[in-house]
């Protein structure tokens, strides 16, 4: 496939057979295939969507964002605070091209028409990626603190106001 970046359109997952396309049939997450995680995520409920980047009816990205509830104070539970970036991934070949770029506004833009109340969207990433900071960085995410786990090693979580 010649891969044209003009020719790539974000859309919503549509139905379960956009769960079968091979993208990135042989890269897991976490040991998970990355539609497996979004099909699990849009389960969770009407605060969760995934989007896909098709490029002329192959699939070359993915984004999972999940509305965050305000936790500490007495905000009534169909307000929120943030659109939550769970998953992320584009294809090798895709990459430096604006496709992640694309996915991450089109979360965002759910993120706030979803919500009025959001005001952030947030990101939690292995901080030992440099590639990954690299990106978020470039996306206008700032790093606001550092998890630290010895299992599965420090992760950064960063925000984007909106």
């Amino acid at each position: 496939m010649s891969f044209d970046p003009s020719k790539t359109e974000i859309r919503p997952i549509r139905e379960a057979s956009d769960l079968t396309v091979p993208l990135m049939a042989n890269e897991t997450v976490y040991g998970y295939s990355p539609f497996r995680l979004a099909l699990v995520c849009l389960r969770e409920g009407s605060d969760s969507a995934a989007f896909v980047a098709d490029c002329r009816g192959h699939l070359v990205g993915y984004v999972v964002v999940k509305l965050i509830k305000a936790s500490f104070s007495a905000i009534p539970v169909n307000l929120y605070d943030a659109a939550a970036i769970k998953r992320i991934g584009v294809l090798d070949f895709a990459r430096r091209q604006g496709i992640g770029r694309m996915l991450l506004e089109e979360a965002n833009r759910y993120g706030q028409n979803k919500s009025p109340n959001a005001v952030a969207s947030l990101v939690r990433y292995p901080a030992d990626d440099q590639d990954i900071d690299t990106f978020f960085t470039a996306c206008g995410y700032m790093v606001q603190k550092v998890i630290r786990n010895p299992v599965v090693g420090d992760h950064f979580e960063a925000i984007k106001k909106y």
